[in-house]
């Protein structure tokens, strides 16, 4: 997996964070309000994704992202769904790895976690190609979880359809090789009852059913 990328600092990575702070608190506070007075969970939910979706599409026209890249929403978020204060969990997927970390790629990625954080978002982030995604997936069942509820919110599009491409199959492979093990293990579990003469007899027991076996 592509190393995390530290925060920035500095007045460059500092310059636009007080619009869309501002931004990001007037929006919460009118979510807030609205959901005060009508009581609505999901509007709330989907607004707040609506407004994380605004900030972070502006916070990454701020940068120099490296060409072809895209940036991800995953999880509950990528589902449109986000609770108040809770992590933005977000993927910044490469179409190759990022080989020097002070190359123009590298440092704008570097901004733009920085000023993720500056900005008051609670981030959850991962910079991947789609190979290290796929070997994080092939796993860990919560990565495969996260990344099956995804949405792009800037850059390639191209990048992003052939990363839903390659995950798709892998979540294929992945099925095939459980239900090929689920079977094995039922064969098996079958040759052990046969051995040792014990069959399942299903017995009525009022309303349910339970399972004797008898030798």
């Amino acid at each position: 997996m592509s190393s995390v990328v530290a925060p920035a600092s500095g007045r460059a990575a500092n310059a636009p964070v007080a619009r869309w702070k501002n931004e990001l608190d007037a929006g919460r506070r009118e979510l807030e309000g609205a959901y005060r007075i009508h009581r609505r969970p999901r509007r709330l939910l989907a607004g707040q994704a609506r407004l994380t979706d605004r900030i972070l599409r502006g916070l990454w026209a701020e940068i120099d992202p490296p060409p072809g890249c895209a940036l991800v929403a995953v999880g509950g978020y990528g589902r449109g769904e986000l609770f108040p204060h809770s992590d933005v969990d977000v993927v910044v997927l490469l179409p190759q790895p990022l080989t020097d970390a002070r190359s123009g790629g590298a440092s704008g990625i570097e901004r733009f976690i920085g000023l993720m954080w500056d900005t008051g978002l609670e981030i959850g982030h991962s910079v991947r190609t789609i190979d290290e995604c796929e070997a994080e997936m092939e796993g860990d069942a919560v990565i495969r979880t996260s990344l099956l509820e995804r949405r792009l919110l800037a850059g390639s599009r191209s990048l992003y359809a052939r990363f839903g491409r390659r995950f798709d199959a892998t979540l294929r492979t992945l099925r095939t090789i459980s239900n090929r093990i689920s079977r094995k293990a039922r064969a098996a579990g079958a040759t052990c009852r046969r051995s040792s003469g014990l069959r399942g007899q299903p017995v009525s027991v009022g309303r349910g059913a339970r399972l004797r076996l008898t030798a």
